[in-house]
């Protein structure tokens, strides 16, 4: 074998292994919780697996079985004393920029951007501690807030948002008070910027 083969070989090996050690160590990187003493739930069986061990690798369940599971020497073990295990509850139609508001509509017309913002992060902690851990949000909120949550800036569970409101005037999604009147020039109000509504005005239709 050449000088020119034998370094090209060499080099591919030590590239080969680097990148073994460097998946391995990514793998063994990602945190593990270990849940003990668990009645299991699944959702597909109307019994409970009584007696459960669950481990979590990451964001993936990485093995659920009756005996004793190994785990890193790391990793979090938490005794669930008998209580029950689930999958993560998914509500499908949310609202969390106006869901705990006290007031309606003239409440939020008259909060300010930080209000909304805290009242948004308030109400995505409680539905996740509900036991929510995705919602679809129907409108009203754009994808900033996801965006937020997915960085773990904030707790809060998985959000599809569907953005803006589209509502013909006088519509479901027209949240603007009755003394609120429209005009083609006028400036929007804070619930349609807040909401990031659309309109069809019956003059357009």
């Amino acid at each position: 074998m050449s000088i020119k083969k034998s370094l090209l070989a060499a080099a591919l090996t030590a590239v080969a292994a680097f990148g073994v050690s460097a998946a391995a160590q990514e793998e063994k990187s990602k945190p593990q919780v270990l849940f003990t003493n668990v009645n299991i739930f699944d959702g597909k069986t109307d019994r409970l697996a009584e007696g459960m061990s669950v481990l979590v690798e990451g964001n993936l369940i990485k093995n659920v079985a009756k005996s004793d599971i190994e785990a890193d020497e790391n990793a979090t073990v938490i005794d669930g004393g008998g209580r029950t295990l689930m999958p993560g509850l998914i509500d499908s139609h949310v609202h969390l920029t106006h869901m705990i508001l006290e007031g309606g509509l003239t409440a939020w017309e008259a909060a300010t951007w930080e209000e909304i913002g805290a009242i948004t992060a308030a109400a995505a902690r409680e539905f996740l501690k509900s036991g929510f851990t995705t919602v679809r949000d129907m409108g009203g909120m754009g994808g900033g807030f996801k965006r937020v949550i997915d960085q773990g800036d904030i707790v809060g569970p998985r959000i599809y948002p569907a953005g803006a409101y589209i509502s013909q005037t006088s519509g479901h999604g027209d949240l603007r008070l009755s003394s609120q009147l429209r005009s083609a020039n006028r400036i929007a109000d804070a619930t349609e910027q807040f909401s990031n509504v659309r309109f069809w005005h019956l003059a357009d239709i």
